[in-house]
């Protein structure tokens, strides 16, 4: 009646999966100020298995696919990604499985051989509660390599142009 508003909150636990994975990359990038990984070399992915509390749980048999995810400059958001896993602008690359330790962990390795390069989808999965982490790794070649050999048949290209003599008349 006086005009007060009040408000009235309540806490309650919400978890929608019985268990839930995490992933972190191992190794360091190409070096400190860089914000790629280089090809032709293995990097470790660690991978955790936790309940809803934050407990690790042992033996857990997780999933895990790697994609290649090809060039969209219209379509660079990285929140979205759920859309490429679905759309032909991603490539399968490798595909397996880890079983967590006595420690609820487990890893596996991933390498990019040159000459590929490119944006890299690493996703890890628990089949058993369908809880999912991903992460986007851009992989290059060493900058000593150069760019100069890059080659991409379904990219856009210039088309060079030249003149078989030095002028023209109207309508030749």
């Amino acid at each position: 009646p006086g005009g007060d508003f009040s408000i009235y909150a309540q806490e309650s636990k919400l978890s929608p999966y019985k268990s839930y994975v995490g992933m972190k990359l191992l190794t360091n990038k190409a070096s400190e100020d860089s914000d790629y990984l280089e090809t032709d070399q293995p990097y470790t992915i660690s991978v955790v298995s936790v309940d809803e509390n934050g407990k690790v749980l042992p033996n857990k048999s997780l999933s895990y696919e790697i994609y290649k995810i090809d060039w969209s400059w219209w379509y660079q958001k990285e929140n979205l990604l759920a859309n490429y896993v679905h759309n032909k602008s991603i490539s399968p690359v490798y595909q397996g499985s880890v079983a967590s330790n006595q420690s609820g962990k487990a890893t596996f390795n991933v390498q990019v051989n040159y000459p590929d390069y490119g944006r890299y989808l690493v996703y890890v999965k628990d089949p058993a509660s369908g809880h999912a982490v991903s992460q986007v790794y851009y992989i290059d070649w060493p900058s000593w390599r150069g760019r100069s050999g890059r080659e991409d048949a379904r990219s856009a290209t210039v088309l060079p142009l030249t003149l078989d003599k030095k002028e023209y008349e109207v309508g030749e």
